[in-house]
């Protein structure tokens, strides 16, 4: 079920919004890694069990969810947490059928050439600052492959760079600059850092390639 609530600016005591809890659908689990959009407007969150996105519209004053029409759309199996870019009104969700990508506004609608290929099961997703460029992570075969996407007009996407790493990168981040992205490997603690040459869309990996943040490390963080 998907819980909301309101927040009192002066306690931070939570009140359960009307209509709260809503179904998230029969059998399904509940909601896991909801993702607003940048301008809070709407919210999307995917289910592994029967592979479905769902998408809700959200009242500006009291912020209370309405699913759009449409919802639950199909997704791939294996997909990631939804990610909505801040610059162009798209959405995108990584699976074993590579990056899927829709048009945001009342209801969502398929990008020309969605899905997108990546070698295998794209298990994350991240932008750089700008939103210029999509980053996903995929492993075919054991190997550690990041492919580096243009974000056209419209959100469209077209692969511009790949490389090959020696260790996962999962939760890629970019840093503020846009000139380096990380991704943390938790079965070895191996954290990689890789520089972007936005110009020719040229990926390589830091000299020293990873350094060891310990065995299960996860979310990294940049402060600037």
């Amino acid at each position: 079920a998907l819980h909301s609530f309101s927040i009192d600016a002066t306690t931070g005591a939570l009140t359960e919004l009307a209509g709260s809890p809503r179904s998230a659908g029969t059998g399904l689990p509940g909601p896991n890694s909801l993702a607003p959009a940048p301008d809070d407007q709407s919210l999307y969150f995917a289910t592994g069990p029967g592979n479905l996105l769902r998408a809700y519209r959200l009242d500006t004053s009291l912020g209370t969810p309405t699913e759009m029409t449409g919802s639950p759309f199909v997704v791939a199996s294996g997909s990631t947490r939804p990610v909505p870019t801040p610059r162009v009104p798209a959405l995108y969700v990584g699976g074993n059928a590579g990056v899927a990508a829709w048009l945001r506004g009342s209801s969502l609608s398929g990008l020309l050439g969605s899905p997108y290929s990546v070698p295998g099961n794209s298990s994350s997703l991240a932008f750089d600052p700008s939103a210029r460029y999509l980053y996903a992570w995929s492993s075919p075969g054991g190997v550690s492959t990041l492919t580096m996407f243009d974000i056209l007009a419209g959100g469209v996407l077209q692969p511009k760079s790949t490389l090959t790493t020696a260790f996962a990168l999962g939760n890629l981040t970019s840093d503020p600059s846009g000139r380096f992205l990380f991704g943390a490997d938790p079965d070895t603690g191996a954290v990689t850092a890789i520089t972007v040459q936005s110009v020719n869309g040229t990926l390589n990996i830091v000299t020293g390639g990873s350094f060891n943040a310990g065995v299960g490390a996860g979310r990294i963080t940049i402060t600037k």
